[in-house]
């Protein structure tokens, strides 16, 4: 069972180090808690998690399959960006100068992500500055838990249709109103970003707030009647009462209508429970990419997908092996018929001395199909008259029609370009079957004379005139 380690660092914390209080968790693959909830500084975050696992084990398996981390929205920016068809095509050029409008530092200082453009041609987009993502990895790798993901936890706060969420925490309000991505505020800054509506044509924003806060709200504000919803906890991790409160009560002051949800579990669970949701869709926006990309990630993936290469590997290497010992066989089957053929030729051409030189040499680029072609062209052009290759393809066809027991041996072929006249000498098992050739020779016709036939120990050798 996959044991994952949830770590989530919420605003308003500017700066991460080892003294920095994080809320932590121990959950499955499918987003199920073990135990509870803990509040622990980081340097004692490993001691903590071994604490609660069983001595038993060895290291290696105490230690969680993936750290994730949950960082608020003072470490990281999140947006949702608008882009036209043109940005699309050249979506990593176009982004940069696209996210530095909404900075106020150089955007060479950020480590941008981005997700992909939705119908709308919106596309969603989180940024942290460089060094502090390097601070955060190199304080995770020294206390010996690396890093697996780096996330913004903004990007799970969903607006819903007609209501102003806020999510209130200890020390901080998310906030997200319909058709604008959700901001992280402290709780000093809501009465300017919800201002009174009696004094609101008296009074006008400070410039800086106008800017960075009015854009988000001032639609919400001038909704009829504007609506707020305010989830929090009053269970793990509950927030202080006087908080809810104060909240609830600016907010009726200023025109709204207040409705309090409050949560099953604490707002660390809320955003955990959206995190394990939206991971199967792998479109979560991750910081660890490009050269912050986890290397135990990677890891991941070929274990995941090793016994599949395993495999296909050893289905290679035997397709490898079966294809080489084919070629063996083919290369010894060549070989066999190549001096086959060489014989069979000598038989016919005994004074072909290019052929004794390659057979005794083994050499196999003698091409005795060519050579062939070449005599029987040669003998075309010669004798034009005469009809040798015809010949030649009866005597083949009689020689062939011969049953298993009456096959010719062949000894010599000699022709008489003058004469039109083929000599054929070969070895048969007995005189009725040199009979029987030449009666098969004579309905094919052709003229077959039979001019000797001796008989030796075992067999009897005949030589046979053959013509028109």
């Amino acid at each position: 069972m996959n044991k994952i380690l949830l770590v989530r660092i919420p605003s308003p914390a500017s700066s991460v180090d080892a003294n920095t209080v994080a809320q932590w968790g121990k959950f499955t693959s499918t987003g199920s808690l073990f135990g509870e909830l803990h509040l622990t500084a980081i340097a004692q975050l490993r001691e903590a998690w071994y604490a609660d696992e069983p001595e038993d084990q060895e290291d290696a398996d105490r230690l969680p399959e993936e750290v994730i981390l949950l960082l608020g929205g003072s470490l990281c920016l999140y947006k949702h960006l608008r882009i036209n068809a043109g940005q699309k095509k050249h979506l990593s050029t176009a982004l940069p100068y696209l996210v530095e409008e909404h900075l106020a530092q150089d955007i060479d200082t950020m480590h941008i992500v981005n997700g992909y453009p939705d119908r709308e041609l919106q596309v969603s987009v989180a940024g942290i500055p460089h060094s502090t993502l390097q601070a955060i990895l190199a304080l995770f790798e020294e206390h010996q838990l690396p890093l697996t993901s780096i996330l913004a936890e903004m990007q799970f706060l969903k607006p819903e249709p007609g209501y102003t969420c806020l999510i209130l925490d200890n020390d901080s309000v998310m906030m997200a109103s319909p058709g604008r991505e959700g901001i992280t505020l402290n709780y000093e800054a809501l009465p300017v970003v919800f201002p009174d509506q009696s004094v609101q044509g008296d009074q006008e924003l400070p410039d800086t707030l106008s800017s960075s806060l009015g854009n988000t709200v001032a639609e919400t504000v001038d909704e009829t009647p504007p609506q707020a919803r305010l989830i929090f906890s009053d269970n793990t991790l509950a927030i202080a009462a006087f908080r809810i409160d104060e909240t609830s009560a600016l907010l009726s002051e200023r025109g709204w209508l207040v409705d309090k949800v409050p949560l099953e579990a604490s707002v660390f669970e809320f955003f955990a429970g959206h995190y394990f949701t939206e991971r199967r869709n792998n479109q979560l926006l991750d910081f660890r990419q490009g050269a912050y990309q986890c290397p135990r990630r990677t890891g991941k993936f070929i274990r995941r997908w090793w016994p599949l290469l395993a495999t296909v590997a050893c289905w290679l290497v035997l397709e490898l092996g079966l294809s080489l010992t084919e070629g063996v066989i083919y290369q010894h089957k060549s070989e066999w018929l190549w001096r086959d053929s060489i014989k069979h030729y000598l038989s016919v051409f005994p004074n072909d001395r290019q052929a004794q030189q390659a057979q005794a040499r083994q050499q196999m680029s003698f091409n005795i199909k060519q050579v062939m072609e070449n005599r029987f062209r040669t003998l075309e052009t010669q004798t034009a008259e005469t009809a040798f290759l015809s010949m030649l393809q009866v005597l083949s066809s009689v020689s062939g029609s011969m049953d298993e027991k009456e096959k010719l041996e062949p000894r010599n072929l000699d022709f008489n370009a003058a004469t039109g006249q083929l000599v054929f000498e070969f070895e048969a098992d007995e005189l009725n079957t040199v009979n029987q050739f030449l009666e098969k020779l004579n309905i094919s016709g052709f003229q077959g004379k039979l001019e000797s036939a001796s008989q030796g120990k075992s067999s009897v050798i005949a030589r046979v005139a053959i013509r028109k």
